[in-house]
């Protein structure tokens, strides 16, 4: 006779019953990936660690990012965040906004300090706003001065990662900010 067990327990909305570092997010990262401003400030002044961690190293200010939560965001960083805080796969809260197509999320973060660009093989924020078609996080980050010909060797350039993509907003706005950046080059 067999037993029949029941496994709805491992029934999760976010796959296949791998748990994965979801199963060590605290509240706050609860709180942050959900959007619940109320909530989230309530677990800060209970004393809950700004930059707790999962055991894939993410943040909650990752968290917020991912799901362009501005205001959790921005009470991340204003209770010290680290705003350039990195996952064991090397992305940060800026490349999570990028990814999401959080224009306001990436300003936010270059105005606490993030790094747009990383000397290391880093995901690149900028090469994933092109490839998704962001144009909008790709105008933030060009008026914050990134280098819009950077070439990662696993990559390329964004414009290329924009072409291969099809992206044609992305296209149009590396192209012109690279012809502004080679005008500003002659003028000097």
């Amino acid at each position: 006779m067999s037993r029949i067990y029941n496994c709805n327990w491992l029934e999760v909305p976010w796959g296949d019953g791998d748990l994965g570092s979801w199963a060590d997010r605290s509240p706050l990262h609860e709180a942050a990936s959900q959007g619940r401003l109320l909530s989230l400030k309530t677990l800060l002044s209970q004393g809950y660690n700004v930059d707790t961690l999962t055991i894939d190293q993410v943040t909650p200010l990752h968290e917020a990012c991912l799901g362009d939560h501005v205001g959790c965001a921005r009470i991340l960083l204003e209770a010290g965040a680290n705003v350039n805080a990195t996952t064991i796969d090397g992305v940060t809260p800026l490349f999570n906004a990028c990814s999401r197509g959080s224009a306001a999320c990436a300003e936010l973060l270059l105005e606490y300090g993030a790094k747009a660009q990383w000397e290391s093989c880093l995901p690149s924020p900028t090469h994933e706003a092109a490839s998704r078609g962001h144009s909008e996080c790709l105008e933030v980050l060009i008026s914050w001065g990134i280098d819009v010909d950077q070439d990662l060797p696993h990559l390329g350039t964004p414009l290329y990662v924009a072409c291969v993509s099809q992206q044609i907003h992305c296209i149009r706005k590396l192209l012109y900010a690279g012809v502004e950046a080679e005008l500003q080059r002659e003028e000097v």
